[in-house]
């Protein structure tokens, strides 16, 4: 039995959200969010919202946010910006199903049917 292309966009999307969720905890837990504020580690330029007005955006915060929580510094991430927290437990959330479900293993139908066959 040939696995359809939806299988394999299945299997691309849940390889690209365990990647992705992956890398953001890994950076999360190496990298400290003293680092971040002491110029050590620079990830990207300042804000340009910011930095013109003054004013942080709506995303302003979310990257030392996730290092906080890395950390589990859960008050001083949540200060930082209130969107890391949810962010961080998404990210765990996308890899314990993906554990649960294993998609890179073979699905039970292409196993039994390769049985009968």
């Amino acid at each position: 039995m040939k696995l359809s292309i939806l299988h394999w966009v299945k299997r691309f999307i849940w390889a690209f959200l365990l990647f992705q969720a992956l890398m953001v905890l890994g950076f999360s837990i190496w990298v400290s969010p003293d680092s971040i504020e002491a110029g050590e580690v620079r990830i990207t330029e300042p804000c340009p919202t910011f930095v013109e007005s003054g004013t942080p955006c709506a995303t302003c915060g979310v990257t030392r946010g996730l290092c906080a929580m890395g950390h589990l510094q859960w008050v001083r991430a949540y200060n930082y910006n209130p969107i890391a927290v949810l962010l961080f437990f998404l990210e765990c959330g996308i890899l314990s199903l993906g554990w649960k479900f294993r998609p890179w293993r073979a699905s039970k139908l292409s196993s039994e049917s390769k049985a009968q066959g």
